[in-house]
């Protein structure tokens, strides 16, 4: 009877993922989300980075903005949007004792609730890939392939191959535009995603 009185009910079920978690994971996930779509049974939601105003909004509503007229738009900059980032960093800040100190926190500072997450991260990348990121860290918060080559005396074309592993199973960096994209020969850049992604990686590298 039991059966037969489930056998009417439509079950809402809400779940969160990381499309990146599914390339990494692979079967099951990746079946069953495309046997659900195929029978209309999945609707997918993006949920969308933070905007600038609503992390200003954040950081009045916790009281941090009196630290530093400019304490949001450096948060914004360091998180990116990113509302874990975010959250935090503002906790992060929370413990700071003056606006010297938040300064320095809110420019350079790693949280550890995120050194750890982000430590793993970048654990799951092979030796080569973790070498080309340390490389790209040194040149800045953006960098170029072709310098890492000449570092690591590889080839351009397979440090541009690492590269665009890194990005689609661990986005972790993402690939920028050619500043002139009519010319073959232009400069094309790499970006980290998040400002803590660079930082963490300088933390990591001995001098």
């Amino acid at each position: 009877h039991l059966a037969d009185r489930l056998a009417g009910l439509r079950i809402l079920m809400l779940l969160t993922y990381r499309d990146r978690a599914l390339l990494q994971h692979g079967p099951p996930f990746t079946r069953v989300r495309c046997e659900l779509r195929a029978k209309g049974l999945l609707e997918e939601l993006a949920v969308p980075l933070l905007t600038r105003d609503e992390v200003a909004a954040y950081v009045t509503q916790t009281g941090l903005s009196t630290l530093h007229t400019q304490m949001s738009d450096r948060v914004y900059a360091r998180s990116e949007g990113n509302p874990l980032f975010m959250s935090a960093l503002l906790c992060y800040l929370a413990g700071t004792d003056g606006e010297a100190a938040a300064d320095r926190r809110a420019d350079h500072g790693v949280p550890d609730s995120l050194r750890g997450l982000i430590t793993r991260a970048l654990s799951q990348t092979s030796a080569g890939q973790h070498d080309a990121l340390e490389m790209g860290a040194m040149q800045g918060l953006e960098f170029d392939a072709r310098i890492i080559a000449q570092a690591l005396r590889e080839d351009v074309l397979c440090v541009e191959d690492m590269l665009e592993q890194v990005e689609q199973l661990h986005g972790l960096i993402a690939r920028r535009h050619a500043a002139d994209e009519a010319d073959d020969s232009a400069t094309v850049t790499w970006r980290f995603r998040h400002a803590l992604y660079h930082a963490a990686l300088l933390d990591q590298m001995q001098p």
